[in-house]
């Protein structure tokens, strides 16, 4: 396993470590997307490729199946199970699992098995803070232990993951007034660090960069809202400086489902995580 999809496991893994019960709004009507259309290509030579994606949800909103197909051919797919509304597996078509076990609404144990061995996240709560302890079989897994810590609204602000040569990553989140994710930025031993910041609504809006050699760069997100279903129809993602500079997106959605949801969920769902390194795991709610 490579040092970015350790570290997407790491973060996914923090992002469920709350009690999905609390934090309860009012029931209200939302549309998610069922379908979404991604061109990619560059501000020089125009589109190059094409990936169209596919969404299913059960009856209270959460994703339970995402299908993504590239257009030379290849197609991948994640399934995700729930337990009301807590999420306990994670299936990837291209071999691998996670599941998660809960105490009280808050992560117990996460277990993620491939071809290649077995890791697994031991949790051990006190007050608000979770010391993780991590074991695993595969000969490549750098990850020793890591600390979460969440607020007084059981929402996730601070991660610290430690390596086994001692050095640190550390992630910290911010969170609007309605409890949508407003800041999230990872910074690495080696000075790196990358930041996200999300609108109101949930939306990431801009991402920066700054790398090890001091070199930086960002990813800007530009949406054309549905005024009806309040949500986005098209977003114009572009990439300015670092060795990606002038890259960018064209995402579409276009089709979308009406689904009831009574808490606030919007961190993982497809508008957001399609644009960040995070897999889809359903709506990670607070």
């Amino acid at each position: 396993m490579n040092k970015m999809r350790k570290l997407v496991i790491l973060i996914m893994i923090f992002l469920l470590a709350m009690t999905p019960s609390t934090g309860v709004i009012a029931a209200s009507t939302q549309y998610v997307p069922t379908s979404i259309v991604m061109y990619e290509g560059n501000s020089s030579i125009g589109w190059l490729e094409e990936t169209k994606s596919t969404y299913t949800y059960n009856k209270n909103g959460w994703i339970t199946k995402s299908v993504s197909s590239m257009a030379h051919g290849e197609t991948g797919s994640v399934s995700y199970k729930w337990k009301k509304n807590l999420l306990t597996k994670v299936s990837r078509s291209s071999g691998g699992d996670i599941t998660f076990e809960y105490k009280n609404g808050l992560l117990k144990k996460a277990v993620e098995t491939n071809k290649d061995g077995k890791t697994t996240y031991t949790y051990k709560w006190k007050k608000n803070t979770a010391n993780v302890k991590v074991t695993s079989t595969l000969s490549n897994n750098q990850t020793s232990s890591m600390k979460i810590k969440i607020d007084k609204k059981k929402r996730p602000v601070k991660l610290v993951i430690t390596l086994k040569d001692g050095k640190k990553t550390t992630i910290k989140n911010t969170y609007h007034s309605n409890n949508n994710l407003k800041s999230s930025e990872t910074v690495s031993a080696d000075g790196s660090s990358t930041k996200s910041l999300y609108n109101k609504q949930g939306y990431v809006t801009l991402r920066t960069y700054k790398y090890a050699n001091g070199n930086t760069a960002k990813t800007t997100f530009n949406y054309t809202m549905d005024a009806k279903k309040k949500c986005p129809s098209q977003v114009i993602v572009k990439v300015i400086g670092g060795e990606s500079d002038g890259t960018y997106r064209k995402v579409v959605f276009s089709s979308f489902k009406k689904v009831k949801q009574g808490r606030n969920c919007s961190f993982a769902t497809p508008y957001v995580s399609i644009f960040s390194n995070l897999p889809l795991a359903g709506n990670m709610c607070y």
